[in-house]
């Protein structure tokens, strides 16, 4: 269970609601850290259809396993990618 802003949300639930959208194949919900709230969800989902086109495009081995949705990438001031702050965010 995770406290946001005073209300109990259980992650289960909304998982359950999440899987109801019919390209989303599997859902995690997590609590994070917030400094206002105490506490935010966290949804990590895998589209059905980013699954498929992988598994059709590119060795079983290099598929994702997880996908996550952010509104945007953290990058240097020329564009590049930050990878390390993608992994230290884990």
């Amino acid at each position: 269970m995770m406290k946001c802003s005073g209300y109990s949300v259980f992650p289960e639930d909304v998982e359950a609601l999440l899987l109801h959208h019919p390209a989303i194949r599997q859902a995690a919900v997590i609590g994070i850290p917030d400094e206002v709230r105490g506490e935010s969800v966290k949804a990590v989902v895998v589209l059905e259809e980013i699954t498929a086109w992988s598994k059709e495009n590119m060795a079983v081995y290099k598929c994702p396993r997880v996908v996550e949705f952010r509104d945007q990438l953290p990058a240097t001031s020329s564009g590049k990618v930050l990878r390390r702050l993608l992994k230290e965010s884990q």
